[in-house]
């Protein structure tokens, strides 16, 4: 097989059943399924039991003590003897077009990783939101894991790894995989079904800034990994994702948990020397929604004229 899907499993058994349907419904049949189940207490092994069954050789499935998606994954490649790697969320499902499509492409030009774009899907399976890469800036918009098929050897050679912490553990490996690599190609193809699942554990872990992750940390790394690139790309990436994750775990937080850590983090930007200020309009960022833009400036507008305070006591709950 020339690509190896891999599925970390955890508790999902509402949904597995349709994520793995999608893939033996593939118009490519050169893929195996690598699931593995991270100590699930569902009925999920049950259904890799039966989908063994019914699909055969093409998938293998694994179970381990829990050791978190980070570790999951890299098994995941490890145990892959194919050519290329996929990851798929057991949440999510794929157009059929989905393999077919991705490794034309990466074969084509003998790339280290193609990305392509995705949908966001809600519980009646209807697109709420869309987000293709056409632009240089926007592989930075999408920084999951899937979305994309990967050149397995060029990331075991390279070592590129996930963050094995409870947030972020994406946004380093992709930072890694940019910085070293000048064979990442973008494709306007949508194959990708996010499913907007609120109970999974990525949304519950990051929600009401949790003293479990430090994001300053996780920052660093991401840093690290990108070669402490100075590029405005970069730096516009940065905080933009300061200010969505204050928007979006400081939602659930305190007031005073939620300036207590915008202060840290934009004490963390400054330090690190990445500007807060950018014009609408840029040719570094081209392709970032104009609404997005104006969110991004008008909360540094907010910490400017010093309105915070104000901000937190109405947003926070």
């Amino acid at each position: 097989m020339e690509v190896s899907i891999i599925i970390t499993v955890y508790n999902e058994e509402k949904h597995l059943r349709r994520c793995i349907d999608s893939i033996i419904a593939q118009t490519s049949r050169e893929w195996e399924i690598i699931a593995i189940d991270d100590a699930s207490s569902d009925g999920s092994i049950d259904i890799l039991k039966e989908y063994e069954k019914k699909i055969g050789p093409q998938m293998r499935w694994y179970t381990q003590e829990n050791r978190g998606v980070s570790k999951t994954r890299e098994r995941g490649v490890k145990l892959s003897d194919a050519k290329y790697v996929m990851f798929v969320d057991n949440d999510d499902f794929l157009d059929k077009d989905y393999v077919e499509t991705f490794l034309r492409e990466i074969k084509a030009g003998g790339y280290d990783c193609v990305v392509g774009g995705y949908r966001r899907v809600n519980a009646k399976n209807k697109e709420f939101y869309k987000n293709t890469p056409v632009t240089e800036w926007q592989k930075y918009a999408i920084m999951m894991p899937w979305g994309r098929i990967l050149r397995r050897e060029y990331i075991v050679e390279n070592d590129i790894r996930f963050l094995d912490y409870p947030l972020g553990e994406d946004l380093y490996f992709n930072m890694q995989l940019y910085h070293k690599s000048s064979k990442v190609k973008r494709i306007s193809y949508i194959g990708y079904n996010w499913y907007l699942n609120d109970e999974s554990v990525s949304r519950t872990t990051h929600r009401g800034l949790k003293k479990i992750c430090d994001a300053t940390y996780m920052l660093d790394k991401v840093d690290e990994a990108a070669g402490h690139s100075r590029a405005l790309a970069l730096q516009y990436w940065y905080v933009k994702w300061v200010v969505w994750y204050l928007g979006y775990s400081g939602r659930n937080a305190s007031k005073e948990d939620f300036l207590y850590e915008a202060d840290r983090l934009f004490g963390w930007l400054e330090k690190n020397g990445i500007r807060s200020r950018f014009p609408l309009i840029s040719k570094e960022i081209k392709g970032e929604p104009l609404l997005f833009r104006i969110i991004i400036i008008g909360f540094l507008c907010v910490k400017k004229f010093h309105l915070l305070k104000l901000f937190a006591a109405v947003y926070c709950k």
